[in-house]
């Protein structure tokens, strides 16, 4: 559960919207089709409103799991966008320190999303590695 709350603090405010809006109305529907479920269980002999129901709940699960990752990728590939234009701008001045700490910045945001808002060697190895492919490494400066 922890885990949900921390990718829900990563949204931005429409997306979190967005992920609310979704949710609430799954419950609502939810809801009505809890009713709808017990109603036939209750006559067994209504099998096409289990099967409904059984559908129906699968989809109202999946509905805002599904909002949430479509979101989570479109957030990904922007911050994809924004990291790889720092870097294509620390090509063009690679002795300028802003560009190469917006490119820094832009970084560990993205392979921090990437990895769900957590801080690993391997975020900082990638980010190492984009950086020596600009610069090359100690030996040929």
């Amino acid at each position: 559960m922890k885990k949900i709350f921390e990718r829900f603090k990563s949204l931005n405010n429409i997306e979190k919207v967005i992920v609310i809006v979704a949710t609430i109305i799954s419950i609502i529907i939810l809801f009505y089709l809890s009713k709808i479920l017990l109603n036939a269980i209750e006559n067994f002999a209504k099998n096409n409103d289990v099967v409904f129901a059984i559908l129906f709940l699968g989809i109202l699960i999946g509905t805002p799991i599904i909002a949430f990752y479509v979101i989570r990728s479109n957030r990904i590939e922007k911050l994809r966008i924004a990291y790889k234009d720092a870097l294509n701008l620390l090509k063009t001045n690679p002795q300028d320190s802003n560009l190469r700490q917006r490119a820094l910045n832009a970084g560990r945001r993205y392979y921090s999303l990437i990895n769900y808002n957590t801080s690993s060697a391997y975020n900082k190895q990638a980010i190492n590695n984009d950086l020596l492919a600009i610069f090359g490494t100690d030996k040929q400066r």
